[in-house]
């Protein structure tokens, strides 16, 4: 049996892809993420910063100023213009002739370098609990890592089985059987939608009233 079941798992993660998908999607669950390797880390950082990249671009259209600074002046004839007169200096201006030091301003942080940030500070967040919900640490934490949380709905959404949706088709062979095959799809639709949505018979009988 034990045997069976790797050669099935062999066969359905053997595609590479697949592999590292799946090792950044644990990176990004805050209960399993102690178990990453740090390849995956840095393979994960390069496709947040080009994820951003991209959604920076579609958020930020350019400006009609940005466009204008795009124009290139054409050559202008400086002298035939007329020269300014110089200023006259004031009374006080002895005491600002001397060079002031200015505080050089602390340059900003590139991209890559606030998704290293944003890693390293989720890195030191406390383990989840196996029974925790990890999208609902990201929702709460979506001001603090906002990189991060934008890329764990990419990663987070996809269903770790296919048992859900089998089980409506399961429920829509029921409905649909051989002495019931003219049903509309419409109908079939619906049907299946109840069934998967009332709880017991109760809730049936209530909105059957309310029809």
């Amino acid at each position: 049996m034990i045997k069976a079941i790797r050669d099935n798992l062999e066969i359905r993660y053997n595609d590479e892809s697949v592999v590292e998908y799946l090792e950044e999607a644990t990176a990004l669950d805050a209960r399993f993420k102690h178990t990453v390797l740090d390849s995956v880390w840095d393979r994960l950082v390069e496709k947040v910063v080009a994820q951003c990249s991209v959604q920076e671009m579609k958020e930020t259209p350019m400006s009609s100023e940005q466009a204008d600074l795009l124009i290139v002046p054409g050559p202008s004839s400086s002298s035939d213009a007329p020269c300014a007169p110089a200023k006259k200096k004031q009374a006080l201006s002895f005491l600002f002739d001397e060079e002031v030091d200015v505080t050089t301003a602390v340059p900003a942080l590139s991209l890559s370098e606030q998704v290293h940030t944003e890693i390293s500070m989720y890195k030191l967040e406390p383990r989840l609990q196996p029974t925790a919900d990890p999208l609902l640490f990201w929702k709460r934490n979506a001001g603090k890592y906002p990189m991060l949380a934008k890329c764990s709905r990419i990663f987070l959404c996809v269903q770790a089985t296919s048992v859900a949706s089998e089980r409506v088709f399961s429920t829509a062979g029921d409905i649909v059987t051989a002495t019931r095959s003219c049903l509309d799809s419409d109908h079939v639709d619906r049907l299946v939608f109840l069934k998967k949505n009332l709880d017991d018979d109760k809730d049936i009988h209530r909105v059957l009233q309310n029809l």
